[in-house]
């Protein structure tokens, strides 16, 4: 898995990868991020803007995100409601090999599977409705 930090630079989305866990863990631990994730958790829209962003198994080459056509093979999400996240992730860890697991952080609440099993599974659920 890929993951790049998402951030503005002279009015451009520009990404710039993410090289080791210790990085990622710093920028989503830094005490700026709790504080804004708190805030953008009560409401607040400013708050919300300023959390860092990343994008999982992206493809930014020259980090250049406006414009990028270059789809990914994975589908990530992420979830603030613990109890809607744990739901989730109770199902896609009881069977992971159907919806194409490829990762679970739970203490972060984001998962991330394969596009492609992932589509075929739940046009496969939703035509057994």
């Amino acid at each position: 898995m890929s993951c790049y930090l998402i951030k503005v630079e002279n009015g451009h989305k520009v990404a710039r990868p993410i090289t080791s866990e210790e990085e990622y863990k710093q920028l989503r631990g830094s005490k700026e991020q709790k504080a804004n994730l708190r805030q953008a958790r009560a409401g607040s829209d400013a708050a919300k803007r300023r959390l860092v962003q990343f994008n999982y198994s992206g493809h930014y080459p020259n980090g250049v995100v406006k414009g990028m056509k270059l789809p990914s093979q994975a589908f990530g999400f992420d979830m603030d409601e613990p109890e809607a996240f744990a739901q989730a992730a109770k199902l896609l860890l009881k069977e992971p090999g159907k919806y194409g697991l490829l990762m679970s952080d739970l203490q972060h609440r984001r998962s991330e599977c394969s596009k492609e099993l992932l589509l075929s599974t739940v046009a496969t659920d939703r035509s057994n409705l």
